[in-house]
C-alpha cells in the first residue's frame, strides 16, 4: 500500500512538473565568465579561503531566462554600410519595472560556489557594431539584491557584475541567444562582487579580470521529455499492479504444526 502510494505521488508531481514545465519557444541562456580575483577580501568569511582573495581564480556563471523580465532592441543603420549599431538587452526585477528577474548566478572563488539572484535585479546585456573593425563588441551581466537597514537606509546586500569585450569584427550578432566563446581583450574583461552586511559593517569584495568567456543555450526540458518520464512511472505502475495480482494469486504458506 505504501509502495502504491509513493508511486501516486511520484506521478502526481510528475504531471504538476509538466504543466509548470518552460514553453518551447522560451529560452535559457547560460554565461560563464572566469580569471583571477586581481583585488579582493573576504571580511564575511563566505569563501573559508581568509580574508585576502587576490590571485584566486574564480567562475562567475549566469543564467538568464528570456521569458522573465522586458527584452529590449535598439538598432541604428545608417544605410551607408559604415556604420552599424544593434544591442540586445534583457532586464527586469521588482527593483527596476516590476517584472520578474530574468537573471540567477553563482559564483566560485577557492571551490566555494554561491547562488546569487533574487526578485529585485538582474540584466543581461549584447552589443554589435559591426562592420566597424575599430570598435569593440561585448556582453555584460549583472544581478544584484537591495535590503533595508532598521534606520531606514537601503544597502546592497550583494551585487555581482561581470562584461567581456572583444574586436567588434568578432561578433557578428546582437541576439543574446546566439552562442559564443572569446578571449576577451586586454582590459576589456572585467567585474566585481560585493557582499555588504550593514548590520557589522563587514562586507566581501572582489575584482575580476576575465580571461575567458562563454555564452551557451542551457538545457531546457521539452514537454516531450516529461511525457517518456510520466510514461516511465506508467510502466512502474503496471509492473506494480501485475506483481499485487500475482501475490494475491499464490496461496498463502503456513508453517507445519504437530
Amino acid at each position: 500500500m505504501q509502495t502504491t502510494t509513493r508511486l501516486r505521488l511520484l506521478l502526481a508531481t510528475a504531471c504538476t512538473v509538466l504543466a509548470a514545465a518552460t514553453p518551447a519557444d522560451a529560452a535559457l541562456i547560460q554565461q560563464v565568465y572566469s580569471g583571477t580575483v586581481v583585488y579582493g577580501y573576504d571580511n564575511l568569511g563566505i569563501f573559508g579561503a581568509g580574508p585576502d582573495l587576490t590571485g584566486l581564480a574564480y567562475t562567475a556563471t549566469y543564467l538568464i531566462d528570456d521569458s522573465k523580465g522586458t527584452e529590449s532592441n535598439y538598432v541604428y543603420d545608417d544605410g551607408a554600410g559604415t556604420y552599424y549599431y544593434s544591442v540586445d538587452q534583457i532586464v527586469g526585477g521588482i527593483g527596476y519595472n516590476g517584472t520578474s528577474n530574468p537573471v540567477s548566478a553563482k559564483l566560485t572563488i577557492a571551490g566555494v560556489t554561491i547562488a546569487l539572484g533574487s526578485d529585485y535585479y538582474g540584466s543581461a546585456y549584447k552589443s554589435d557594431y559591426s562592420p566597424m573593425s575599430s570598435s569593440i563588441d561585448g556582453f555584460s551581466t549583472q544581478v544584484f539584491d537591495y535590503v533595508i537597514s532598521p534606520d531606514g537606509s537601503t544597502y546592497a546586500s550583494y551585487s555581482l557584475y561581470n562584461y567581456a569585450y572583444v574586436n567588434s569584427a568578432r561578433i557578428t550578432s546582437s541576439d543574446l541567444r546566439t552562442p559564443d566563446a572569446f578571449t576577451p581583450l586586454s582590459g576589456y574583461g572585467s567585474g566585481t562582487y560585493q557582499n555588504y552586511d550593514y548590520a557589522t559593517g563587514t562586507q566581501a569584495y572582489a575584482q575580476f579580470d576575465a580571461t575567458s568567456f562563454t555564452s551557451s543555450p542551457a538545457a531546457v526540458p521539452e514537454p516531450a521529455s516529461w511525457a517518456l518520464m510520466i510514461g516511465g512511472f506508467g510502466i512502474a505502475g503496471g509492473a506494480l499492479r501485475r506483481r499485487r495480482s500475482t501475490m494475491a494469486a499464490t496461496p498463502a504458506r503456513h508453517p507445519a504444526t504437530a
